[in-house]
This record gives structure tokens, sequence and C-alpha cells, in this order.
């Protein structure tokens, strides 16, 4: 396969302003390329190796091969604009992600140095080996014997759209399953989903917990059609979307101002009114992460795209962009705050 693209550099469909535009179109056309195929793209002249750019250039290129690296400073004089821009071949392949970069100022100072270099085979999925029949080959079954067909290959369309969390609440709680210990086995205990996956370990909570329903819900989350029929969230995780959309939809009765720190609230009947909040307190082994994503994903399809995630430390920047990119999101969402200095704003 074969792609050619020049993004929008600084707009993108329902999000308006941003700055990533360029390079959220480039994984998702790196995401669709046939192993083996090339990918040839017109990206701004911020999106380099570099030290700012390294962990969006390493997410962006894993798995690929760049073979040439071409940099533009006035590509395009005779339009009138003198914005330079950065042009890559890059292959679906293993191979180096460093290459040295060949700058001109136009078009036609760069053919005499562009060597195009040779593209490889697209890989074709595998058919599998015909299974052998054994024994002796009867009178019979030699005359009815064809010469074998391979099979067609036929891709369904896919399909993500975006669609509501089917469930049922329950009026009379779940009941509870046999204690162990100290301990309950965890269910949901107001709530039944259409279809959900099993989470991969067993759950468990406090009997004092377990005693005790939750509320009867009434928000319903909107998420890709694919991260519920494929199971990539259990029901516990798709549970706590749901109760974080319903406290989220309400607010804390009273009329309230910032205190002087800044960190609470304090009654003012000139003040304003505050939703109410959400507290995930999981332990290990339920998936926080991919709980805080789903949460994330339901408000960004909802239009509020802005979300701030609080982790330990930086180091765990990877795994937020796991869980984000499992659920469809796309790497160049999810922005450690380094990549902004202490007086720049974070745009």
């Amino acid at each position: 396969g074969l792609i050619l693209m020049n993004p929008p550099f600084s707009r993108s469909v329902g999000r308006g302003s941003d700055a990533l535009a360029a390079v959220r179109h480039l994984q998702a056309a790196l995401k669709r390329l046939l192993p083996g195929g090339r990918l040839v793209a017109v990206m701004p002249d911020w999106f380099a190796n570099s030290a700012r750019m390294a962990d969006i250039w390493a997410m962006t290129f894993a798995g690929m091969a760049l073979r040439t690296s071409i940099r533009l400073t006035n590509g395009y004089g005779k339009h009138g604009t003198g914005v330079s821009v950065r042009l890559y071949v890059i292959d679906k392949a293993v191979g180096d992600t460093t290459t040295v970069t060949i700058s001109r100022r136009n078009v036609g100072e760069l053919i005499e140095a562009l060597i195009v270099p040779k593209r490889g085979s697209p890989q074709i999925e595998a058919l599998g080996t015909p299974v052998k029949r054994g024994g002796a080959v009867s009178l019979l079954r030699a005359m009815k014997s064809r010469p074998a067909v391979a099979p067609r290959i036929f891709r369904a369309p896919t399909r993500n759209e975006v669609l509501p969390v089917g469930y049922q609440v329950l009026e009379t709680p779940a009941p509870i399953a046999e204690q162990v210990g100290v301990y309950l086995p965890y269910r949901p205990s107001r709530i039944v989903f259409e279809a959900a996956g099993e989470h991969p370990t067993s759950l468990v909570e406090s009997v004092a917990m377990g005693s005790i329903p939750a509320p009867i819900p009434s928000h319903i989350p909107h998420l890709p059609e694919r991260t519920v029929s494929e199971r990539l969230l259990s029901s516990s995780q798709l549970e706590t979307v749901v109760y974080a959309g319903h406290a989220w939809t309400q607010f804390i009765p009273g009329m309230f101002t910032c205190d002087k720190e800044g960190v609470g609230l304090v009654l003012d009947a000139a003040g304003r009114q505050y939703r109410k909040g959400f507290f995930l307190g999981d332990g290990t082994g339920a998936g926080k992460g991919r709980q805080v994503a789903a949460i994330i994903l339901d408000n960004w399809l909802a239009g509020r795209r802005k979300a701030i995630w609080v982790s330990k430390n930086e180091a765990l920047h990877a795994d937020a962009v796991r869980d984000w990119t499992a659920l469809g999101g796309m790497a160049a969402d999810v922005q450690p705050l380094s990549r902004w200095k202490i007086d720049e704003p974070v745009t």
C-alpha cells in the first residue's frame, strides 16, 4: 500500500485549534498502512527528532522505518508563504527511525540530491497451510479430488461508532456472594451491562463495603462501539465510568467561593455552584489507568476535550498513553507537562 498525505497542521475536526493535528493524522494513517507499505507525508517544521519531541517521535515511529527525511525552507515560496516544511518517507517495517536530513530551499534544488529508496512488498496475511488427510487414498476419493482453491479473504468494514453503553438498573441490589474470610467477591450491585467483559483478576471488597448497595445511577456513557463489543472494559470498570458521570451531572448544594489557599470551598451566598466530585479508591489489580482513560474518553466524546491526568511521576506517562490508546485514543493526545516551559501557556 501507498499513502500520500498533506495533513492539516493546526486544526482538527471537533477540536478546532489543535497544535498536534498533523501528528494525529500521521499516527492514524500509519495504523491503517499495510505491513511493508509506504507513507509519504508533508509535516510541519517542528515535527523532528528533537529533545522536545522525543516522546511523540518515538511513539509515532514505533515499528516503522524512516527511509528519507527532507526539510524544505522555502518550498511554498511561489504561493506567497515562506513557511518551512518537512517531508518524510516512512515504511511500515522494522528499521531505523533516525536518518540524515536533506535540507534544501525548494523542490528544484531537492531533485538533484534526492534518491528514492527502494520499496518493499506489502505483506499479505498468510492463508494457512491446508490440512493433509491421513491414510491411503481410495478410488472414490481420488475421483472426487479437485485442485485446492485458495480461499478469498473478505474483510468486513471496520465500524467503531460512538454508541450509548446499554445497561439495566436493578431496583433490588444484586445478591451478595458467599463471604471469604473478611472479604466478599465484588459485583456491580445496581447495574447489569448488556455487553461487558469479565475482569481478568478476581476483585473483592470488605464485608462492610459490600453490605451497602450503590445508588441507582442515571448517567449513560457514550463510548466507541468496539470498546464495549470487544470487551476492552470489564463490568466493574464500566461501572466506574457510569458513576463518575453520574456524580459530575450533579451539583453540591449551596453557593461557594474558594478559600485563600485555593484548595477548599467556603459557603458564600454571592459565590457559585460547584459540581460534585468522584473518588476512585480501587486497589491494585482493578485497572485504574484503564478506568481513568475510559472516564476521560466518555467526556472527550461529549465535547469536553481537556483533562488533567495526575500521576506519581513522569515515568508513568507511558502507562497513561498505553491505557488511552488501548481504548482508541491517539498517543499524541497525552502530553507530559514537561513539554511546556514554566512560564509558557499550556495549549
